[in-house]
């Protein structure tokens, strides 16, 4: 499978997995952008702003699918990655499994073992996610 395969496959869930945690965002009390489009000059990338203006306190909620040819030149390999940044670039949540190790990449052409990869992201908690970014934020609501 491509890259792009993997895009199309997963776009939905991924699309899901994100708009949960905006709502649970929301739920807390801070203002996110309505829309979340994909943005495809990075990479594979999905994501939305939290507390988008002014922009020196935004957040940027974000899922990435990570082409390990770009990263490490990994041919064939992919990973997943969900981030939430501040403008000034402090990371206040990340996910990319097994990162830093021998397992970072899967096989694109391995379907089961993408599919239990982007499980381990697919299963996290939008309530934690929010509650990260509030945190992290200092924001009472």
């Amino acid at each position: 499978m491509t890259l792009n395969g993997i895009r199309h496959r997963y776009a939905r869930r991924i699309t899901k997995l994100l708009k949960g945690i905006r709502d649970a965002v929301q739920k807390a009390g801070l203002e996110t952008e309505r829309e979340m489009l994909p943005q495809h000059d990075e990479g594979f990338k999905w994501s939305f702003m939290v507390n988008p203006d002014p922009i020196e306190t935004c957040v940027d909620v974000s899922f990435t699918i990570i082409d390990g040819k770009g990263a490490d030149r990994q041919e064939g390999g992919l990973n997943f990655s969900l981030q939430a940044v501040t403008y000034e670039g402090q990371i206040l949540g990340e996910v990319i499994p097994f990162n830093f190790t021998d397992k970072v990449w899967v096989d694109l052409n391995d379907p089961k073992a993408v599919e239990a990869r982007f499980l381990l992201l697919e299963e996290q908690d939008p309530e934690e996610w929010a509650k990260m970014i509030k945190d992290g934020l200092k924001v009472e609501a």
